[in-house]
């Protein structure tokens, strides 16, 4: 059994081998793509002027027009002008500031209003009830007042106005569901 074994293992070498030998046929040479090729190029000489050394421009003298003659003047005006009155000058005007600290202004007054307004809307609702959806306005009620609160110390009004106003709307949105 070894013995037809190892004989047919030598068959199968041996064929092998022999395929292995023997030459590819010959194909024909195909290029893929025919390059063609490129057009003559046509140069058009182009005719320049020659250069001509403009004209130097005449330089013209100007003799000096005469000065007028004054006549003589033999009575000289002593007295001087009257004194002008010294000016009064007024200070500067004191600039005042539109927003101080002692009086806020009526827009940052509102928007401490309407901050107020959402954190009570807020108070109301239990955190921990909350369904993610309504989580997720919550947490963006927070970040609006957290938001307008820091435009507020940087005393950005308008900015903070509008991020109060959404905080508010957002904040009264979730009570009412």
């Amino acid at each position: 059994m070894n013995r037809a074994l190892l004989l047919a293992l030598t068959a199968v070498v041996s064929c092998g081998a022999s395929a292995c030998a023997r030459k590819a046929p010959a194909l024909p040479l195909v290029t893929a793509l025919a390059v063609p090729t490129p057009p003559a190029r046509t140069l058009i000489p182009v005719e320049l002027p020659e250069y001509v050394e403009p004209a130097p421009e005449p330089v013209v003298e100007e003799t000096p027009a005469p000065a007028p003659s004054r006549p003589p003047s033999t009575a000289r005006n002593t007295e001087k002008p009257p004194a002008a009155p010294p000016q009064v000058r007024t200070p500067p005007p004191v600039l005042q500031a539109t927003t101080t600290a002692t009086a806020p202004s009526a827009l940052e007054q509102r928007v401490r209003g309407l901050l107020a307004s959402a954190e009570e809307k807020l108070k109301v609702l239990n955190y921990r009830e909350l369904d993610p959806q309504r989580l997720a306005h919550y947490n963006q009620v927070r970040d609006f007042i957290r938001m307008a609160n820091d435009n507020l110390r940087i005393r950005n009004y308008v900015y903070a106005e509008q991020l109060a106003t959404k905080a508010n709307t957002v904040a009264g949105l979730l009570t009412r569901s």
